[in-house]
């Protein structure tokens, strides 16, 4: 089977109806975005947004950050996209608030035939802990075109003016080029 390579452009925009995670202090929530397998583990780098200093249960981050995702694998390996919603605290461990997992083949079904300058915006509820949807999450995506080997270090979206940071990707049994946007 031939290797076939898309790169995943995401933007994690903002989430709205969260649950309360701090009782004392204001909610400074962030999201925590990767790629895992079909038994839920691991598989690239985590890439952390800013925390939201006064989003509360509906922040904002428009957050981005990219994958190089191995089509063939995805189809196999049931990989999976998730941003896990943390909210952080300064005297304690940060508390999970939840977590949105979608697979990356319902993705490229959504996605479908749509040309690489179009971006899909989705809504997906946040699974908390004991597996309650509460809240929503708001993002939107792009796939690159397919390519027979992994991209190189993808060009930024937002113009030329933007760096970018190598993260990890998504191929074989180990982890490549994924990379986050940094804010300028």
């Amino acid at each position: 089977m031939a290797q076939a390579y898309r790169t995943l452009e995401l933007q994690i925009k903002s989430a709205q109806g969260l649950k309360y995670a701090n009782h004392i202090s204001e909610m400074r929530t962030y999201a925590v975005v990767f790629i895992c397998d079909n038994n839920n583990k691991r598989i690239s780098y985590e890439a952390n947004s800013e925390k939201d200093p006064d989003g509360g249960s509906n922040p904002r981050w428009n957050f981005d950050v990219m994958f190089s995702i191995d089509i063939n694998k995805a189809q196999q390996h049931g990989l999976g996209l998730v941003v896990r919603l943390m909210s952080h605290h300064s005297l304690r461990p940060d508390t999970i608030i939840g977590e949105v997992n979608v697979p990356i083949t319902v993705l490229l079904e959504w996605f479908g035939d749509a040309a690489e300058d179009v971006h899909k915006v989705a809504r997906r509820y946040v699974v908390t802990k004991n597996g309650a949807e509460q809240g929503t999450l708001a993002f939107s995506y792009n796939f690159g075109r397919t390519l027979q080997h992994p991209p190189p270090d993808p060009r930024p979206v937002n113009g030329p003016s933007q760096a970018w940071k190598i993260l990890g990707s998504v191929s074989e049994n180990v982890i490549g080029d994924a990379v986050m946007l940094l804010s300028s």
